[in-house]
């Protein structure tokens, strides 16, 4: 069960008087297990960072040069698969001479 921004003094008391499996985010250390958004772990959350959350690292001009660097991509593929770019033969799969007649027969 998830147990979200509670005092680990309350924390306690429910572990102790359940046989529940707790997966905490800002709850203190007894929990069974921790978790925190990937916004949070990698430093890409914009705005607030909530009390409860530790930043491992910066990545928000990474993930900034990922985003742009994936939109050219996308607006890429789209554009040669509207002009005709994409699929080259090259990316088709090929068949037998041998295998394409005993398809046409069937």
């Amino acid at each position: 069960t998830e147990i979200e921004i509670v005092p680990e003094e309350i924390v306690e008391i429910i572990y102790k008087e359940t046989d529940i499996f707790l997966i905490g985010m800002g709850s203190g250390t007894i929990c069974d297990a921790q978790y925190l958004f990937s916004e949070d772990i990698l430093g890409y959350n914009k705005g607030h960072v909530p009390r409860h959350a530790k930043v491992y690292t910066n990545l928000t001009d990474d993930y900034e040069n990922i985003k742009l660097k994936s939109i050219e991509a996308y607006t890429n593929f789209k554009n040669d698969v509207a002009t005709k770019k994409y699929p080259e033969k090259k990316h088709d799969i090929n068949i037998s001479e041998n295998e394409y007649s005993k398809f046409i027969k069937k």
